[in-house]
């Protein structure tokens, strides 16, 4: 993108255009009440940076992160959100609360310094729109394993979830799943018939499988349907890692939950991830699915939806293949990558030598 003198507002935004396209689904044909075009929000200047937009950990605010990316000093700059902002405060990137903000006439107003952060709380006013509400419904599921469990204690898997990472319900791509943490916690796939309610249109299940990524089969109905169930242990996506002799690589799915850690024997395991995914079914009227006949795919919970038929026709993420390791250093080259990693150059800083990659899949 040509431009004249400093890297201005024009510039960042055409460079943020190109790294992150508007995002475009298929949906089934509708009277909309958006109409032919909306917009949620909307800047005073393009000179400041809308960074990321959020749900609030901890309530129902949406959380802003602003940043002025035209090294300007901006005064009375201003954002609007949906139908407008009811109330704001300024908060640290961690989301405690730092102070309060501006609002006027439904728009947050603050100024910038160059190239100053600032992240905002704002409690949006009521939505006019008569829109449909998107509700989630538990599916009852014959639990029969137990793989949620207290530090100390063993369940019915050689790895656990400790209890204290656990909530009561989790929520992922706006649908809400109910956790059991009773001592059957878990389903194990082997051929279960599973009431649909019809009256919704999509399943999804909370699920993993213990042994590596699986093509599983399920039946809807009469019909046979094929799911990838990805892995609960191993990582989502890798960098390419010279000393393991591994390349980078991305899947495809989507991460439902992510435990920072596990318990094997009772015994804690840091640094070893337990990932579980959203599998999804739309049910087209379907009264009853199948489940696989495989032990290794463990489901955590399982919830049906009313959501609008909606399929993402654009990616979000990169996508890298996994691919063989060709990589090779010359002899000078391998001399100056194992010096340049001796304790004398590095003076084993954060014990870096001695606990080299101990975390890696610990």
């Amino acid at each position: 993108f040509s431009h004249e003198g400093e890297v201005g507002a024009d510039t960042q935004l055409e460079a943020r255009k190109f790294v992150t396209p508007m995002t475009a689904y298929i949906s089934t044909k509708h009277q909309g009440p958006l109409k032919t075009q909306y917009s949620f929000g909307e800047v005073s200047t393009n000179d400041v940076i809308i960074r990321a937009i959020k749900k609030a950990e901890n309530s129902d605010e949406i959380v802003v992160r602003l940043n002025e990316g035209a090294n300007k000093e901006v005064e009375n700059f201003t954002l609007t959100l949906g139908e407008g902002i009811e109330s704001a405060r300024e908060i640290y990137a961690s989301e405690e609360n730092k102070g309060e903000a501006t609002v006027k006439d439904g728009k947050l107003v603050t100024s910038f310094k160059p190239y100053e952060i600032k992240s905002f709380a704002l409690k949006l006013k009521k939505n006019s729109l008569d829109t449909q509400k998107v509700e989630s419904t538990p599916v009852s599921l014959p639990l029969d394993k137990n793989i949620i469990t207290k530090k100390g204690e063993k369940g019915d898997f050689e790895y656990t979830i400790p209890d204290t990472l656990v909530p009561d319900e989790i929520t992922a791509n706006g649908v809400k799943f109910d956790i059991d943490k009773s001592d059957k916690n878990a389903l194990t796939c082997s051929s279960q018939k599973i009431k649909l309610d019809e009256n919704k249109n999509r399943l999804v299940l909370l699920c993993a499988c213990l042994t590596g990524d699986k093509t599983a089969e399920f039946i809807l109905g009469d019909k046979k349907v094929n799911k990838t169930v990805l892995s609960s242990f191993e990582r989502f996506a890798g960098w390419d890692l010279y000393d393991f002799g591994e390349t980078a690589y991305m899947k495809k799915g989507k991460i439902g939950y992510e435990f920072t850690h596990c318990l094997k024997d009772g015994e804690v395991q840091y640094a070893k991830i337990m990932y579980f995914y959203l599998v999804e079914f739309d049910l087209n009227g379907e009264k009853e699915i199948t489940l696989p006949d495989d032990k290794d795919i463990v489901v955590l919970s399982a919830s049906q939806t009313n959501a609008p038929l909606s399929k993402l026709v654009t990616p979000t993420y990169d996508e890298v293949e996994k691919r063989p390791f060709t990589f090779k250093l010359n002899f000078p080259q391998k001399l100056q990558y194992v010096y340049n990693k001796c304790v004398w150059r590095l003076n084993d800083k954060d014990n870096f030598i001695k606990d080299n990659n101990k975390g890696k899949d610990y």
